[in-house]
């Protein structure tokens, strides 16, 4: 894979999770709103939106992405704390020893 189709692919997966992600968001927020009957816009979205994750298996994705993106993270920063943590000795907690 050349390096234009590889960066295009990058662009294409952030695109797709940021749509995503901001619809899951839209149907969070508007899921008990004041619904004004048969033509109400809010409804028409939502139900464009879900028709849009049944399209491309989206339920599943997202959330699996985004588990996975906090445990890389938590594993990330337990690996850099531990080897770049600042060991804790006298002269770090400024301890005096006096005689």
């Amino acid at each position: 894979m050349s390096r234009n189709n590889r960066i295009l692919a990058i662009i294409v997966l952030i695109i797709l999770l940021a749509v995503s992600l901001l619809s899951y968001n839209f149907i969070i927020d508007n899921i008990n709103h004041a619904c004004t009957g048969e033509e109400c816009s809010i409804c028409l979205q939502i139900e464009v939106i879900i028709k849009y994750f049944i399209n491309f298996k989206l339920f599943i994705f997202v959330p699996f992405s985004i588990v996975i993106l906090c445990v890389f993270t938590q594993l990330f920063y337990i690996i850099v704390e531990t080897s770049f943590a600042i060991k804790k000795t006298l002269i770090s907690l400024k301890v005096e020893l006096l005689n």
